[in-house]
């Protein structure tokens, strides 16, 4: 890994999520574990608040390949669906000559 880049790169996510118009979360995703400098370039950001829940986030995020195999996520707002689910019905199924379908093919 290109410690210099991948610093670089954090950076700039880092320096783009401080203008005004910003208001997202930056997730860097890195094969190799990040440096202590991108580490701080993360930590040095302010946080992103959810308009929404109202709780913190951290608005630069720095995940590797490995972390997220491992099963780690990003620290993210819950998502609100926009369609409501219909309710779960159960229903038995009966193996009878009146329920069953009967298909024949000729060639």
């Amino acid at each position: 890994m290109s410690e210099t880049i991948d610093t670089i790169q954090v950076t700039k996510i880092h320096e783009y999520g401080q203008h005004d118009c910003c208001k997202h979360i930056g997730l860097f995703i890195t094969l190799e574990p990040p440096t202590s400098e991108m580490r701080r370039e993360a930590r040095a950001t302010d946080p992103y608040v959810s308009p929404i829940w109202k709780h913190e986030y951290p608005k630069l995020q720095i995940l590797t390949i490995e972390d997220l195999l491992k099963g780690k996520r990003p620290e993210i707002p819950p998502t609100i669906s926009v369609f409501q689910e219909a309710p779960m019905e159960k229903k038995s199924f009966k193996s009878s000559a009146t329920n069953s379908i009967h298909m024949s093919m000729s060639f």
